[in-house]
């Protein structure tokens, strides 16, 4: 039984970890796209523009965010399961004379988390989605 429950927590943690290490290299990722740059016009005029981040910087974020994503859904399902699982388990087989409780808190947070990483996943999958059509209509396609 030892054995089974030093697995069940390697594994869990294992994902959240993986989850927290791709979701800062996505934001790393992030920080590099590119900022805001100012160009003379032929008419002495200045105007500001940002150019399109790279398109391979935009597929490792969303990338990297995904499996984040799926690693922390992983996660907490496996959490909130096992959890549930077992303090059900040990009042069925104590006849009721222990009772064990999910904490609402840590179960919160794990959700939540989960929550925002999905979040960030889809404004980042809408906004490269968005590039790659300002690219074919602008006629800047790769």
């Amino acid at each position: 039984m030892q054995g089974v429950s030093l697995g069940t927590n390697r594994i869990y943690r294992s994902k959240r970890f993986i989850g927290l290490i791709l979701g800062v290299v996505c934001q790393i990722l992030l920080a590099a796209y590119p900022n805001w740059h100012t160009e003379g016009g032929s008419d002495g005029s200045e105007r500001e523009f940002k150019p399109f981040p790279d398109r391979s910087l935009s597929r490792a974020a969303l990338i990297s965010i995904a499996v984040a994503s799926f690693m922390a859904l992983i996660a907490a399902l496996w959490q909130h399961l096992s959890s549930a699982a077992t303090s059900a388990m040990a009042g069925a087989l104590t006849s009721g004379a222990v009772s064990g409780e999910v904490g609402a808190a840590a179960m919160t947070l794990g959700w939540v988390s989960t929550a925002v990483l999905f979040l960030v996943l889809i404004v980042l999958l809408v906004t490269t989605l968005y590039i790659r059509v300002l690219e074919v209509l602008v006629g800047n396609s790769q």
